[in-house]
């Protein structure tokens, strides 16, 4: 499963021409074949612990926090990218099981994602992402129901009154030439603060069939999510009682409900010298917001009622050699991707009741459309290889405004964004235990659709607003000076011009500009070994100087949303027979939340411990947990540009969580 027990990775990157042996561990690091790229196998959990936040923990590069608020998802940042959007998930492309996670104008999510599922995750955070499509970093999620037993159930008991329920079917063909998979789940969280409750149910569904020239697949997931929002903490709150909630959430009943559903169909020719896939979905968001009734009384004002109904699609053709059969090769790709949404705002009070729909303030449809063709190439030998491509992009945008009153003319608008953006990756390896590399690429970010909703002076979209561009350089290593224990390091640097900044913030408005350039220098590195008596310990330790310019303030202030340092140290090993145990312990420096403000989340460290038993030859798998072994009190998230100064959101406390898991095979 996608567990927390990522506690050893072998090495960033693996060979193509002639492989170093793997470290294997509980969450297994898997062959690589570019650049900065981590492959995590997960089919082996260590803790029973399935969601995002312990799945990407440890992998270097990478900063994920649990907002433990289900009305949002984890925040997810990589090399800075994705530091500063408040909520949801930016410059960072995810797909899962080949379908897009992430919308034609940038903005992701990680909510419908199925974490119980058997997976390998694959994280590709260098240069060569762009690639894929992706301005900073791209994440894979690749569900694995043919390797899961025939059947396997799992319930699990935390702190903070949450209780998971999860059950799998799984069925193979005699000649293992199809496979049909079922998988579902159930979720309550009780919440750790007043007004955070949550409900899930996740359904999730594959068959896969050979025949007619190649192989076929068709996956659904589907989510349905009922969630209260607690909101962020002021400074003051936040140090007094980080358990409290407070009022405006209370009285305007602020909450969230998600329905999701995506089909996604492929086929691969038995040669695998062509893919055709496509896929198809529909979200539908209704959520509340805390924003007060006079607000809402500026002609301009959208509501504090958020009615959204998402359409997306694509379809995508790509061809040519495998990089893991051939050392000289080319590949290409050709796609399209579209969504359509219709979006209304609503008061969010009828007379003196608050928390309930109202009038209409706002009436749009807003579409994009993401173009791109692709075409690469790789050749060397043992000791060299050099890989690059360029992909064509192009980004077009459109908004029709439905809603027209006194004071609110029509607001309709579009803009486009285009670009050619090559990368290069040349790697030398002079011998078997050691490879070096060197990358380079340009990745391009557009605004998403929230962000050009509005423009300065009242106006609504806003054409005027430039993507962002980056070039993107990094040195690395990686080093294996004996069997048992491996060095992987990265050097980079990233550039960039036409980053957003708020223009102003108010009325429940956020207007957005092109204001400012920033450069990153980061460092990464991980220490994997294999220890006496079957223990394995990693440390994956960062470091980055993130800056944006800033012209109120005279010069260049940090990047919000992005410490400084950050590490994580694992270990992990047998106890006596059928028992395993574990730690993992995080540190990370303070978080700056605004560019406007000297405010910094407090810098923290905490310990967790877990341990697991096999009960009989084919008896239930239990795991204990204890989160946050020392009661530590810190910011686990942060909310980028707060208006209200509302920046932080706690974590809970010390938690422990009891776990079952019975598989048949």
């Amino acid at each position: 499963m996608i567990a927390a027990a990522l506690s050893l990775l072998a090495a960033v990157d693996g060979l193509q021409a002639q492989r170093l042996p793997t470290v294997h561990g509980s969450g297994e690091l898997a062959e690589q074949t570019g650049t900065s790229v981590t492959e995590l196998d997960t089919r082996r959990p260590a803790d029973l612990a399935v969601d995002p936040v312990r799945a990407l923990s440890g992998v270097p590069g990478v900063l994920i926090s649990d907002r433990r608020n289900e009305a949002q998802d984890p925040r997810l940042v990589v090399r800075g990218f994705g530091a500063r959007a408040a909520f949801g998930i930016r410059g960072i492309r995810m797909l899962v099981d080949g379908i897009p996670a992430s919308m034609p104008d940038g903005q992701g999510q990680l909510s419908h994602v199925p974490w119980s599922a058997d997976a390998v995750v694959t994280v590709n955070r260098g240069p060569l992402a762009v690639l894929s499509g992706a301005s900073g970093a791209e994440i894979q999620i690749q569900t694995l129901p043919e390797l899961a037993p025939a059947a396997q159930t799992e319930l699990v008991v935390a702190g903070g009154d949450r209780q998971r329920l999860s059950a799998e079917l799984n069925h193979r063909g005699a000649q293992a030439d199809s496979h049909r998979g079922l998988a579902a789940l159930g979720y309550h969280n009780g919440g750790f603060r007043p007004h955070s409750a949550a409900t899930r149910a996740q359904l999730g569904a594959r068959w896969q069939q050979r025949g007619l020239g190649g192989r076929w697949q068709l996956v659904a997931h589907a989510l349905r999510s009922r969630a209260d929002d607690p909101l962020g903490l002021n400074r003051a709150d936040f140090l007094a009682d980080p358990d409290q909630t407070v009022s405006n959430a209370l009285v305007f009943d602020t909450r969230k409900a998600l329905d999701h559903a995506e089909l996604g169909w492929g086929w691969t020719r038995d040669d695998e010298r062509l893919q055709l896939s496509a896929y198809a979905g529909h979200r539908q968001v209704e959520q509340y917001l805390a924003i007060p009734s006079f607000v809402q009384a500026a002609p301009t004002q959208s509501g504090a009622v958020i009615d959204l109904r998402r359409w997306f699609g694509g379809l995508n053709v790509s061809g040519g050699d495998d990089r893991q059969l051939h050392n000289d090769g080319w590949r290409y790709s050709l796609g399209i991707e579209r969504q359509q949404e219709r979006r209304r705002g609503f008061e969010n009070f009828i007379g003196e009741r608050l928390g309930v729909r109202g009038q209409l303030r706002r009436d749009e449809d807003n579409r994009a459309t993401a173009r791109h063709a692709l075409i690469e190439g790789w050749t060397g030998n043992a000791n060299h290889q050099l890989h690059g491509g360029l992909r064509l992009t192009r980004v077009a945008m459109e908004s029709d405004d439905n809603y027209f009153a006194p004071g609110n003319p029509d607001d309709s608008g579009s803009a486009s964004d285009s670009a050619l953006l090559p990368a290069l990756e040349y790697r030398w390896q002079p011998n078997a235990g050691l490879r070096l590399h060197a990358a380079f690429g340009l990745g391009l970010e557009v605004p998403t659709l929230a962000e050009r909703a509005y423009s300065v002076g009242g106006g609504g979209f806003n054409a005027e607003l430039d993507a962002s561009r980056f070039r993107h350089a990094e040195l690395g290593l990686l080093w294996r000076p004996l069997s048992r224990f491996a060095v992987a390091a990265n050097l980079y640097r990233i550039d960039s011009r036409d980053e957003l900044a708020v223009a102003e913030s108010s009325g429940g408005r956020t207007v957005f500009r092109n204001a400012s350039n920033g450069r990153r220098l980061g460092a990464e590195v991980l220490l994997s070994a294999e220890l006496a008596a079957g223990w394995q310990a990693s440390l994956s330790a960062n470091w980055i100087d993130a800056r944006i310019d800033a012209e109120d303030h005279g010069g260049q202030v940090a990047l919000p949303g992005q410490p400084r340092r950050w590490a994580q140290l694992s270990l992990q090993g047998p106890l006596v027979r059928n028992n395993q145990i574990g730690l993992d312990w995080q540190l990370s420096s303070a978080t700056p939340v605004d560019s406007a403000t000297t405010e910094r989340a407090p810098g923290y460290g905490r310990l967790d411990l877990w341990w697991t038993r096999q009960l009989g030859t084919s008896g239930p798998l239990l795991s204990v947990r204890v989160d946050n072994l020392f009661d530590r009190r810190y910011a686990g998230s942060v909310i980028v540009g707060e208006r209200n100064g509302r920046y932080y959101e706690p974590a809970p406390g010390r938690e422990l969580g009891l776990g079952l898991r019975w598989e048949w095979q």
